[in-house]
């Protein structure tokens, strides 16, 4: 399916329907990437569904996220840690 028939076949009648303006495929790709990372799901697994060339690029586009999933995870863990001592 080329972008423009999903574009307009597809999403433009959910977004209708759902009374929503001025979002977009790639919207959707960028919110499903940084749901994915969210998650914790593997970089290279994440890279694999976006369809990436490469790691690299996956990492130049997300990577502030991934960075910003594993400093959470490090203030968690200490916290937990003083929590329950």
């Amino acid at each position: 399916m080329s972008h423009r028939y999903m574009s307009r076949n597809i999403l433009a009648p959910i977004l209708t329907a759902a009374k929503v303006q001025g979002v977009t495929l790639h919207d959707l790709r960028h919110s499903a990437a940084s749901l994915w990372i969210e998650q914790q799901v593997e970089p290279k697994r994440v890279q694999t569904w976006l369809g990436h060339s490469s790691i690299q690029v996956t990492f130049d586009t997300y990577g502030h996220l991934f960075e910003a999933v594993t400093r959470e995870n490090s203030v968690a863990a200490a916290i937990e840690k003083e929590l329950m001592g």
